[in-house]
């Protein structure tokens, strides 16, 4: 996921665990709001001083109760699927190592290396 997915009425958590509503461009919470312009398409805030910022989980835009009763519970990411996390993200492009029967067991099936 890259900052041009998100839409209006998503929830981004951030990495300080702060939580915002995905409202055109800015991320809205009660006491302020951030703009989606300081962020790169991988969703780290552009002034590296600032990582408290970046973006570590994406939630859908789907309400699961119905329409919320106040701000807060916009900015509430229970019980929305969560779209996307920044350390799923890390560990996909993580090498390890792995045996044969590691490699087995993540497929699911047998195989066999050949050269090539």
């Amino acid at each position: 996921m890259i900052k041009n997915d998100l839409q209006t009425g998503m929830i981004v958590t951030t990495m300080s665990g702060s939580v915002y509503l995905v409202w055109k461009d800015r991320l809205l919470r009660r006491d302020g709001y951030l703009s989606l312009d300081n962020y790169a398409q991988d969703m780290t805030y552009h002034d590296r001083a600032y990582t408290q910022f970046d973006i570590a989980f994406v939630y859908g835009a789907e309400f699961p109760t119905g329409a919320p009763d106040a701000f807060d519970e916009l900015l509430d990411p229970m019980g929305r699927s969560c779209l996307w996390n920044r350390f799923d993200e890390v560990k996909k492009n993580e090498r390890r190592p792995m045996t044969l029967y590691d490699l087995e067991k993540e497929l699911g099936y047998p195989i066999e290396i050949v050269e090539g």
